[in-house]
């Protein structure tokens, strides 16, 4: 399990430079205090939330931190067709108003390095403004992913049980690699992305094919036709939650 203890919260924590370019109106929702807040709840004396992740994107020049995500991995864990998975939280937020306080369910495979990003369009959003205190902050959060998480079950309960014939995956493939390169591929760059990296991921059903191409297409590595260079891993973030919820 991975500890608190591992990660340096106060790279989170608002600048001093922020309160020179923001407006006296916009109150600065503190990322610090907000995971503290979300890492203190508890549930029969047992952490509810885990930190798995923080990716902080510094700007040197301006002197603010710019947009920045965390991933906070429940501590329950669901079956979703032989695999085992934890719902989180991806936070995304900013301290120089270059982005709202926007907060997505995710699912986190221990098989797998990245979590995925569950799509937001059949279960609503979550999008809580810079105003309120980071407590309030997280008591919304909370309410919200406990009226959502039954749906994000059942729905992935759906793509396990869905099974996808050979030009289904084809096509899911195709369509998920133009949501990160925006250019045609063919039938061999769709095979190279739906084949199994584990014994873990080998099946026909959409909850299978979205597993690996979700992490080829987030991790790189490959060369497709008429490339010359393997196609670089994502490491931003916000970008990495923009295209999961693409696929």
């Amino acid at each position: 399990m991975i500890q608190r203890e591992n990660f340096n919260l106060s790279v989170l924590s608002p600048l001093a430079q922020t309160w020179k370019t923001m407006s006296s109106k916009y109150i600065v929702m503190d990322t610090e205090k907000l995971v503290n807040t979300l890492l203190g709840l508890t549930s029969g004396g047992e952490p509810v939330f885990t930190l798995r992740e923080i990716r902080n994107n510094r700007s040197q020049k301006k002197g603010v931190r710019g947009v920045h995500t965390v991933k906070l991995r429940m501590n329950r864990s669901y079956d979703f067709g032989n695999d085992i998975v934890y719902p989180e939280l991806i936070i995304q937020n900013s301290h120089d108003g270059s982005s709202p306080l926007r907060v997505d369910f995710g699912l986190y495979r221990q098989i797998c390095t990245n979590g995925l990003c569950v799509k937001m369009t059949d279960y609503g959003e979550i999008k809580i403004r810079h105003m309120g205190t980071p407590e309030e902050a997280a008591f919304d959060i909370v309410k919200e992913m406990a009226k959502h998480l039954p749906k994000i079950v059942r729905k992935h309960h759906e793509m396990a049980n869905t099974i996808l014939t050979e030009e289904q995956a084809i096509e899911f493939a195709m369509k998920a690699a133009q949501a990160r390169w925006d250019r045609e591929f063919t039938r061999a760059d769709a095979k190279q992305l739906l084949s199994a990296a584990r014994p873990e991921d080998e099946g026909q059903s959409l909850w299978c094919y979205f597993n690996i191409v979700q992490e080829k297409i987030i991790n790189g590595g490959l060369k497709f036709e008429g490339q010359k260079r393997q196609a670089k891993a994502i490491v931003r973030g916000h970008e990495d939650v923009r295209i999961n919820a693409a696929i």
